[in-house]
C-alpha cells in the first residue's frame, strides 16, 4: 500500500521547509508501480541537514522499505533495503561480532542516505568513506528499470551514485562489508592540545589509532593558541577490558532522553555555549585520559538526545562543513577561526577530522582536514557563512552537500570543478529532469 500526502518537509537543521507530494510505498514493487511522472528524489530518515532530500515536485519516502534481507555471519556481509536504518544494522550485526567499516555521527540515518551522501566517519585515513564498503547496489530508474551497479558492472553509474546525493536514481538495496569486533567497547585516549599547529601534527602522531577526531572550542583561538581535545580510539579486544563480562558484545544503549518543551525555546546562545564548552573541556581535562567507553558513546554521542536539534529553537541550526586540502589546511583553519572570533558567534559542535584520499567521482573528502561547525540560524550568521565561503574558496576547499541548505550556485561551482562533469553525466543519461531536489535546483546540478 502506498500513501500520498501534500506535506511541508525539510532537513534536520529545521531551517528550510518545502511543500512537496510525499509518496510512501511499503515495498519495492509498489515503489516501481507508483513512480511519479514529474521529477522526484528519494528520502530516507531525513537526517541530512538541509534540502538535499526534498523534491520540488514529489519526494519518495523510503522509510517502509527497510528490511535486512540477508546477513552472512561467516563472511561479514549484509544485504538490506535502502530505508533500513544504521541502528537496525547495528542491532543485527554487533551481537554476532561484526561492525560497519565506516559510520557517521548518528545511527539514525538510512542505508540509502549513507550511500547517497557517501558518509565518512572518524577513520577516513584508514578506511576511507562508506562507499568503500559497498559491494553492489541496485538502482531504480524513472522508467522502472533496476540496474545492479558495482565496481565491475555499470561501474560509472556506481561511482557517480556513491556521493551523488540521490541524483542518479533511487537506491533500493545494497550489500555492504563489515569488520569483525570482539566487544562493544572502545579504548579511547584524550590528548589535550593548545596550539593549532600541534593539533594538526597530532593527527599524524596518533595515526596508529583506527579512529581520530578533535573537539575544538573556537572562541579560545587567538591566532596561535587553541583549546582542543584530540580523541583517538580503537575497538577494544576482550583482553583490553578491565573487567570480566560473559557478554562482551551486549550493548547497553539506554533510552535517549527528550528535551523538555520549556527548553526548546532557544537555549543556545553565546553564554550557554561558553558554559557548555568550559564544562565539557574540564570534565575531560581532569578525568582519565585513557578510558574504556561504550561503542555508542564514542560513535553516536548526540543520539543520546532524541531531538537535540530543537535546542536551537524555532530558528533552527546551520551546520557548516568544509574540507581543505593538506597544503592549505593550516592557513585555512586559522582564517576560519579568526573570522568566527571576529563575528562574536560561538559553537558547541566544532569538530576536526583528517581525511585521506577518496576515489569516488563526487566524493566530499579529499586528502586534508575537514571542519564541521554548528551555528544557530540567526540572520547575522548568514553573513558570517558568506565570509567563510570566501575563505574556503581562497584556500581551495570545498563543501559537504549533506550539510548544506544555503550555498549559492556561484560559490558551489567555483569550489567544486567536478560539478560540470556531474551535470553532463546527468544530462547524457536523461537524469536531470527525472531526479531533482530543492538543493540540486538551487545549485544548478
Amino acid at each position: 500500500m502506498t500513501t500520498e500526502v501534500q506535506k511541508k518537509i525539510g532537513g534536520w537543521g529545521r531551517v528550510s521547509n518545502t511543500y512537496t507530494r510525499l509518496i510512501t510505498p511499503d515495498t519495492i514493487s509498489e515503489l516501481i508501480r507508483v513512480l511519479p511522472e514529474q521529477s522526484t528524489i528519494a528520502r530516507g530518515n531525513g537526517r541530512s541537514y538541509g534540502d538535499s532530500a526534498v523534491g520540488l515536485d514529489s519526494t519518495i519516502s523510503m522509510k517502509k522499505i527497510n528490511k535486512i534481507l540477508t546477513f552472512d555471519i561467516r563472511n561479514g556481509t549484509l544485504v538490506a533495503e535502502a530505508g533500513t536504518l544504521l541502528s537496525q544494522i547495528l542491532e543485527c550485526c554487533i551481537p554476532q561480532g561484526w561492525f560497519p567499516n565506516v559510520v557517521p555521527g548518528t545511527k539514525y540515518v538510512s542505508l540509502g542516505g549513507m550511500i547517497a551522501a557517501n558518509v565518512h566517519g572518524k577513520n577516513h585515513c584508514s578506511s576511507g568513506s562508506f562507499g568503500n564498503s559497498i559491494l553492489w547496489l541496485d538502482l531504480l530508474t524513472k522508467e522502472g528499470d533496476v540496474y545492479r551497479c558495482s565496481r565491475t558492472s555499470n561501474s560509472e553509474l556506481f561511482n557517480w551514485t556513491i556521493g551523488g546525493m540521490g541524483l542518479t536514481g533511487i537506491i533500493i538495496r545494497a550489500e555492504i562489508e563489515l569488520r569483525p569486533i570482539e566487544t562493544c567497547w572502545m579504548v579511547r585516549h584524550s590528548n589535550f592540545t593548545y596550539r593549532l599547529e600541534d593539533l594538526i601534527d597530532g593527527f599524524d602522531d596518533t595515526r596508529s589509532a583506527e579512529y581520530s577526531v578533535a573537539w575544538i572550542d573556537p572562541k579560545y583561538y587567538d591566532g596561535i593558541d587553541i583549546k582542543a581535545i584530540l580523541f583517538t580510539a580503537d575497538h577494544a579486544a576482550v583482553d583490553d577490558l578491565p573487567f570480566k563480562t560473559p557478554h562482551p558484545l551486549r550493548r547497553n544503549k539506554g533510552n535517549p532522553w527528550s528535551i523538555p518543551n520549556f527548553l526548546r525555546l532557544q537555549i543556545i546562545n553565546s553564554f550557554s555555549i561558553k558554559i557548555f564548552n568550559l564544562v565539557y573541556y574540564f570534565m575531560r581535562k581532569f578525568g582519565s585520559q585513557k578510558q574504556i567507553i561504550r561503542l555508542d558513546k564514542f560513535f553516536f554521542p548526540l543520539d543520546s538526545v532524541s531531538d537535540w536539534n530543537r535546542i536551537y529553537g524555532k530558528r533552527g541550526l546551520l551546520q557548516y562543513q568544509l574540507v581543505f586540502p593538506a597544503k592549505t589546511s593550516y592557513v585555512g583553519l586559522r582564517m576560519i577561526f579568526d573570522a568566527i572570533n571576529e563575528s562574536g558567534f560561538n559553537s558547541f559542535v566544532c569538530v576536526l577530522k583528517k581525511f585521506g584520499t577518496d576515489d569516488f567521482e563526487f566524493a566530499f573528502p579529499t586528502e586534508g582536514f575537514s571542519l564541521a561547525i554548528d551555528f544557530p540560524a540567526d540572520i547575522e550568521v548568514y553573513s558570517l557563512l558568506e565570509h567563510l565561503d570566501q575563505i574556503v574558496l581562497e584556500n581551495q576547499g570545498r563543501f559537504y552537500l549533506a550539510k548544506d541548505v544555503r550555498m549559492s550556485k556561484h560559490i558551489f561551482w567555483k569550489a567544486d570543478e567536478r560539478a560540470q562533469k556531474f551535470q553532463k553525466f546527468r544530462e547524457s543519461n536523461n537524469l536531470s529532469s527525472s531526479f531533482q531536489s530543492v538543493q540540486s535546483v538551487r545549485l544548478g546540478l
